[in-house]
């Protein structure tokens, strides 16, 4: 072959080369931009789909909250995609970036499933939002509630609620005699819920009985799509168990171990926000510290912060029991404190406190410092909920001068430690054997109950005691929430020194 020959070959061959590299290239650089398209795709999809909620949930305030804190991450997302299409990036990098991208999409296609379910299912915490193929006319309409509405949305009316009944069976330790057993009303709710323009929403909750007590009554004025202020009578806002609605817990009730350390509601105003794209919520608040529909007692009032963060996933809202099935780990976490100068009790057991020691003609007052911290797990219809509080009270001088005519003291009731520490928590594990529908259950919890009660939930215990409680449960659930439980209690109070069991069954109706 000669020189012309081998000089042809080498350039067919250079040619040959220039064009697979450039096809390669093209084909590289393709790949990208179609999956940018596809994930363009999937936003405007996202986008529809906010909106058509934003329409469902117009009268639930937390969930309204939830869609716009939604709407704002999707805005983000569509902002974010938009800048890496302007940029010249390396293919590594693209892809990359897409890769991020498309995990937020997927992140927020989980929270729009849940907030489906929790509209198809009645699931949000204060109130039934309208459900899927209700009326979004303006007029009168029915789905699980009442609602009244204009045909603009603007202004909205919603009745709704819930009855829960039980029986209960409970035995002494040794399961030889039964200490009581019967049916109860354990509750019976009437909602109503408004929304009055674009900010400005209002939630009462009452409890039906022989005399109507009316538990919540507050408005919420949104200062922006992400920070909200709320004013009124609303639950104590210090830890998850406590704020998750009564109708949105797996167990029919709180845990026993821990209920003497929790909160009631109050009479208070909070801010409430949330920051980087709703992974973290915050809260600060001040309440009177005296109790369900009560003045303040003395002049200092009980101050409190709460925070709660995803570090998995996205961050749950408050609610138990992972109902929509979570197909990635979701992992939130939540801390709280509170402080507060508690009124001195006239009376710590039999004995009668004498509750102006330092003679000034003023009340004495107790310095009371909590904290709270709590962690969910959610996978695939399993929960794993935790939740601890500690107590600090400082009684100062207070035991000093406190006698009684027969040579009683206070020390002799509850001791003389001036600085006293109370600790609770309890952890619980669910899962959906059958999503959705059957959910089985444990609980275990201990707690040290206080002398004295701040803003609290009172325990039939007297202070110092220490209680033990195991938990197991079964339920069934129907359209998203708990419709039918079975539940066995163990508690052991002062460990050893009194035991006993409990059997329940209990059904809630919604409507």
């Amino acid at each position: 072959m000669n020189r012309r020959s081998h000089a042809a070959t080498a350039l067919v061959a250079a040619f040959a080369v220039i064009a697979g590299l450039a096809v390669t290239a093209t084909t590289t650089h393709a790949q990208p931009r179609k999956d940018l398209a596809a994930l363009r795709a999937e936003v405007a999809k996202l986008t529809k789909q906010v909106a058509e909620l934003s329409k469902a949930t117009v009268s639930v305030p937390t969930l309204t909250q939830t869609v716009q804190t939604l709407s704002v991450r999707i805005i983000s997302l569509s902002n974010s995609l938009e800048t890496l299409s302007r940029q010249q990036k390396t293919i590594p990098d693209a892809v990359a970036l897409l890769d991020k991208l498309r995990l937020r999409s997927r992140a927020i296609q989980q929270e729009l499933a849940l907030l489906r379910t929790k509209v198809a299912g009645l699931e949000q915490t204060n109130m039934s939002p309208p459900a899927a193929g209700e009326s979004t006319g303006g007029g009168a309409s029915y789905s699980d509630g009442f609602v009244l509405s204009t045909a603009d949305k603007r202004y909205r009316l919603r009745l709704s609620g819930f009855v829960q009944g039980r029986f209960a069976a409970v035995f002494n330790g040794e399961l030889d005699a039964t200490d009581s057993s019967g049916f109860s009303l354990a509750r019976a709710r009437a909602i109503v819920a408004a929304k009055i323009g674009a900010k400005v929403s209002v939630y009462t909750d009452l409890e039906l009985q022989a005399s109507p007590v009316l538990l919540d009554y507050y408005f919420d004025y949104k200062l922006t799509d992400t920070l909200v202020v709320r004013a009124g009578t609303f639950r104590t806002p210090f830890t998850r168990s406590f704020i998750t609605h009564s109708a949105r817990r797996t167990f029919p009730e709180r845990s026993l171990a821990t209920e003497s350390l929790g909160f009631d509601r109050d009479i208070g105003v909070s801010l409430m926000g949330t920051v980087a794209d709703n992974k973290v919520g915050y809260l600060v608040g001040l309440q009177n510290g005296a109790g369900r529909n009560k003045l303040n007692d003395n002049i200092d009032m009980l101050m409190l912060a709460r925070a709660d963060a995803a570090l998995l996933g996205e961050r749950m809202p408050y609610g138990d029991g992972d109902l929509a099935n979570s197909k990635e780990p979701q992992l939130t976490i939540g801390v709280g404190v509170a402080h507060d100068l508690a009124r001195v009790p006239d009376a710590v057991d039999d004995f009668t406190v004498n509750t102006d020691v330092d003679g000034d003609g003023v009340h004495d007052n107790v310095q009371v410092i909590m904290a709270s911290a709590d962690a969910v797990f959610r996978y695939m219809g399993f929960e794993l909920l935790v939740e601890g509080v500690v107590r600090h009270e400082r009684w100062g001088t207070i035991f000093d001068g406190q006698n009684d005519p027969v040579g009683l003291t206070l020390t002799d009731a509850v001791g003389n430690k001036a600085n006293r520490t109370f600790v609770g928590g309890y952890g619980q594990a669910t899962y959906f054997a059958v999503p959705k529908k059957v959910l089985v259950g444990l609980r275990a919890g201990y707690a040290k109950v206080p002398f004295l009660g701040v803003t609290g939930r009172q325990s039939t215990l007297a202070g110092g005691d220490k209680r033990f409680d195991l938990d197991a449960l079964v339920s069934v659930f129907s359209r998203g929430h708990r419709f039918l439980s079975l539940q066995y209690t163990f508690s052991d109070v002062n460990p050893g020194v009194s035991q006993q069991h409990r059997l329940m069954v209990d059904a809630m109706v919604k409507w």
